[in-house]
């Protein structure tokens, strides 16, 4: 009795372990045939901020590449400019992005083409950095830099190989973008209109990881020589007394990088709320008086832009 007790118990046993492994190796190749196929649909996208944004900064081959979270996107007229400047500029700015997204896709771009400048709107969200660039996971393994800001601890390296993981999230919307034609500019104006007087928000204390992740983006751009505009666009927030601000004016000033922030006591007329769709974003109004003033104060740092 004893030994088939044993015998039945080897059997079931044998039997749990050749289920588990049919199980694993049937989700190895349904990630790998599927997960590949998914990916390519993903890359070829060409609407949407989840990919089409993503994938046109990548393979537009533009001179003029400007990076940054929602005051980037909704502040930046990229036609204006091109027309302007008669260089390609393109508008890659992100909503709810910081700069840990446009250090990963500025290692992006440089695999399929070198911008000759690029103009960084100022913005950090903190510890939220690291989930925001979690958009560009589909592009896991085409850049160093990227693999070092997706992978920061050794179970998300496990969890990037599969490349369905890598789809998570955004899967359906990359289905229904995929035969949209895509907008042909990144900008996107704001139509609302601030209509309360804001309670000015007070800065916290600037974080060490925070800094370390500006570094990282400074050195990427020094590493392929390409030229650097960092800029702080208007705000209803008293940007002088910011610590990001801070940081940048000091770390700019002493690495001879240009900066160009929009001080509200230096520019009075935006300091009218009319302007403004909130605190931090400018309007379609607003955008309208900013993009001339920009090109303008853009001209005097690159006069060699000029026609």
């Amino acid at each position: 009795m004893p030994s088939s007790s044993i015998s039945n118990s080897d059997f079931s046993l044998k039997t749990v372990i050749i289920r588990i492994s049919f199980f694993i190796i049937f989700f190895i190749i349904a990630d790998l045939l599927l997960g590949t196929a998914l990916l390519k649909v993903h890359h070829r996208v060409k609407a949407g901020q989840n990919a089409g944004l993503i994938n046109n900064a990548i393979k537009r081959k533009s001179n003029i590449l400007i990076l940054g979270s929602s005051r980037a996107r909704h502040t930046y007229n990229d036609k204006f400019l091109s027309d302007k400047l008669r260089k390609k500029v393109y508008n890659a700015g992100n909503d709810g992005m910081g700069i840990l997204y446009a250090t990963g896709l500025l290692s992006l771009v440089v695999k399929y083409q070198k911008p000759e400048l690029i103009i960084l709107e100022l913005s950090s969200f903190g510890h939220k950095e690291r989930t925001a660039a979690r958009i560009l996971m589909p592009y896991f393994g085409q850049s160093p830099e990227l693999d070092n800001i997706l992978a920061d601890s050794w179970e998300n390296r496990l969890l990037l190989h599969s490349r369905l993981y890598r789809l998570n999230g955004i899967f359906l919307s990359v289905l229904k973008n995929y035969f949209k034609r895509g907008p042909a500019w990144g900008f996107f104006p704001l139509n609302e209109t601030y209509r309360e007087n804001p309670e000015l928000e007070k800065s916290g204390p600037l974080s060490s990881k925070i800094r370390d992740y500006y570094f990282t983006f400074f050195n990427l751009v020094k590493k392929h020589n390409i030229k650097l505009l960092v800029v702080n666009s208007p705000s209803l927030n008293d940007v002088r007394k910011n610590n990001l601000s801070e940081f940048i004016a000091d770390y700019c000033n002493k690495n001879k990088i240009k900066y160009l922030p929009f001080y509200s006591y230096k520019y009075k007329h935006f300091q009218n709320i009319s302007l403004f769709k909130d605190q931090i974003h400018l309007n379609k109004k607003g955008t309208k008086l900013f993009n001339p003033l920009f090109l303008e104060k853009f001209l005097e740092y690159f006069p060699e832009y000029r026609k």
